[in-house]
């Protein structure tokens, strides 16, 4: 008598050993993709982090030489600082485009969750009440604010919401930005 030996796999066999393929490559892609997902979370924390930087480094760069230039029209002399609790203008040697270099009108605003920039050569510069907002967006936050430290007659200091062009330089400028908040002192301030 012949004897017949299998030498293949039952359709029993093929079948468990295909589930069992089918489970191990399903959770190695869904692995796979929680990891791609990581990563593109991580990657765009750290371009938030990095817009952030950016904008807290050309703020304490910018506004920290912001210079007492004084303007002249219809008689009056004021000088060119002014700021709402969403817009601040000054003028600063420094320039994002140039780096160190002459005198120019600054501009940041917050508008829309943009932080928005602008400046402008002072040469034929004239200012206005209204100016137009500025542009260029340099980072999104969700909300960006301005206070202006000031004394009092009494030597008190105080934060305000609004700089007025007639109120020479402040003491610092206070940037909140989203949670944190930036300090940053004026050095050419006259005392």
């Amino acid at each position: 008598m012949c004897s017949r030996i299998s030498a293949g796999f039952t359709l029993v066999e093929v079948m468990v050993a295909l589930t069992i393929m089918s489970i191990v490559v399903t959770i190695a892609f869904s692995g796979l993709h929680t990891g791609l997902d990581a990563w593109e979370r991580g990657s765009r924390a750290i371009e938030q982090l990095d817009e952030r930087s950016t904008v807290e480094r050309l703020l304490k760069r910018q506004l920290s030489q912001a210079i007492a230039m004084e303007f002249t029209s219809e008689d009056v002399t004021s000088t060119m600082f002014r700021g709402s609790s969403h817009r601040l203008e000054f003028i600063a040697d420094y320039s994002l485009a140039d780096g160190p270099s002459d005198s120019r009108k600054i501009d940041l605003a917050f508008s829309d969750g943009e932080f928005l920039y602008g400046e402008k050569l002072l040469f034929g510069y004239v200012p206005s009440e209204i100016e137009p907002v500025p542009e260029q967006r340099l980072a999104n936050f969700n909300s960006v604010r301005f206070q202006f430290l000031k004394r009092d007659e009494e030597g008190n200091r105080m934060w305000l919401d609004d700089w007025k062009v007639d109120m020479g330089l402040p003491i610092a400028v206070q940037v909140h930005i989203d949670e944190d908040v930036l300090v940053i002192p004026l050095v050419n301030r006259e005392p």
